[in-house]
């Protein structure tokens, strides 16, 4: 983290009571930090809730007081309201009042707004006098391009350039707005339960960011565009913060304009683990069932999307179905290749208990998946499991946003020794040494092995990662 705001120049906080009328409060110690970092030279921006007609506080007839009294605007540099793009026709005319007065009350003048929405809303008619308002400021808006990673490299260029369009538009549908947006890429990778966008288990997600980053920097349509911002810090991986330090850097402050990851050498595509989530079926893995068909590939329609990545079927519904054997114990193996010995690589799989993924069961538990890789290095303090419930609803017996299922996800760094090893697992596990909970402290079961009679796996991805000393 530490790393990600050298490298950064403004911020979004939260504060206690945000979204109500009354005021705001900082928590002990934060105003220090802040006033340090402003210190700096460093901007500060609020987080703030868009009112809303027919609701409780902020209701739409308190948008000028609500917006006036956030800690952003009293004491800070502005604020970030959420979210636009799905307004009434009715709500439009009193936001465009309240910005006007906001940015023309002196008391209050000076302070930034960005208006975060949809990435199509600059093709929204009916908010155009909103947008040309803020722009008139000098705020602007914050529209959110949340990709999700592609299988493939050409997939992804394409798919890129074809969400970047949108950005293309706004400037086409009202002249000078590049100046005035503050685009937002999403980075939610070490969140399992909630928007993950590393979709793909043979792919480099921080090349897929990267990508984002080249096309805005090459593309001569998005000269003059205010900056680029990440949804959200605190959903990604250590790992993957620095890894954007290190491209807010390259791009955004050293000018430079080829991938930063080609010159680490970096590829697009994982070759360590062959068909790491069986789309090829169990070929380049070698099953050692604990009995005939104890170990069978299956599909749970929806899963790659239910288990919290974002994936649309078919993608990540192929599993691996580990059915227990008492006394016995079924082994999934493949030789991991292309290691490069003295480097970090971190090895994640997803794991659920298929009884309770078909019944539509709701139960944290701590799953018994082993991990064995041999002849390397672990660092048990960078290791986890993530036991959690995903947000995602899945047809059909998960039918409600943020009441989705339960899994677990492994995720394993080490240091490799030779240019390959020996990947196993199995449901003799859980995996020894490795420390087991999940984002929100939520209890959870850890049942005996026996008691679990089906494991399903999917998504067994190993990647590269830079060096832990460099993560902050």
């Amino acid at each position: 983290m530490k790393s990600f705001l050298r490298n950064t120049n403004m911020v979004m906080e939260g504060f206690d009571n945000a979204y109500k009328l009354k005021k705001e409060f900082m928590a002990p110690g934060v105003a220090e930090r802040i006033a340090a970092w402003r210190r700096e030279g460093r901007k500060v921006v609020s987080h703030a809730f868009r009112p809303r007609k027919n609701s409780q506080e902020p209701g739409l007839e308190d948008t000028y007081k609500y917006l006036s009294s956030r800690i952003g605007m009293t004491e800070l540099d502005g604020l970030a309201i959420d979210e636009f793009g799905n307004e009434t026709a009715d709500e439009v005319p009193a936001y465009t009042d309240a910005i006007r007065r906001l940015r023309t009350y002196t008391r209050l003048s000076g302070r930034k707004l960005y208006a975060y929405s949809c990435a199509a809303w600059g093709l929204h008619d009916q908010t155009m006098e909103l947008r040309k308002e803020l722009m008139q400021g000098g705020s602007g808006s914050a529209p959110e391009y949340y990709l999700r990673e592609k299988r493939t490299e050409g997939e992804a260029k394409n798919y890129i350039n074809f969400m970047f369009d949108y950005l293309r538009q706004w400037e086409n549908k009202t002249p000078g707005s590049l100046p005035c947006i503050l685009m937002i890429l999403c980075c939610t990778d070490g969140l399992p339960g909630y928007y993950g966008q590393d979709t793909m288990a043979n792919a480099n997600y921080k090349v897929f960011l990267d990508l984002q980053y080249f096309m805005l920097a090459n593309a001569p349509e998005f000269n003059g565009l205010r900056g680029i911002a990440h949804w959200i810090v605190r959903y990604a991986r250590p790992e993957t913060v620095a890894w954007l330090a290190m491209l807010n850097r390259h791009y955004c402050i050293d000018g430079n304009t080829d991938l930063l990851s080609k010159r680490l050498g970096m590829k697009y595509g994982l070759a360590h683990v062959k068909n790491p989530d069986f789309t090829s079926g169990t070929e380049h893995w070698r099953l050692e069932a604990a009995e005939k068909d104890s170990m069978v590939l299956t599909e749970v329609k929806d899963w790659g999307f239910g288990r919290g990545t974002c994936n649309a079927a078919p993608d990540g519904d192929a599993v691996l179905l580990m059915k227990r054997v008492p006394g016995k114990v079924n082994r999934l193996c493949q030789t991991l290749t292309g290691l490069v010995p003295g480097k970090w690589y971190e090895l994640q799989v997803r794991v659920a208990d298929y009884d309770d993924i078909t019944t539509g069961k709701r139960t944290r538990k701590l799953l018994p998946l082993k991990a064995e890789i041999s002849g390397v290095s672990f660092d048990a303090e960078l290791c986890s499991i993530d036991v959690y419930q995903s947000s995602h609803p899945m047809q059909p017996h998960y039918p409600r946003y943020n009441d989705g299922p339960c899994a677990n996800e492994l995720a394993l760094f080490f240091k490799a020794t030779a240019e390959s090893s020996e990947l196993v697992l199995s449901d003799d596990g859980p995996t020894p040494g490795v420390k087991a909970g999940n984002y929100v402290s939520a209890p959870f079961e850890t049942p005996k092995a026996e008691d679990v009679k089906s494991l399903m796996i999917n998504f067994i991805q190993l990647q590269p990662v830079l060096d832990p000393e460099n993560w902050n």
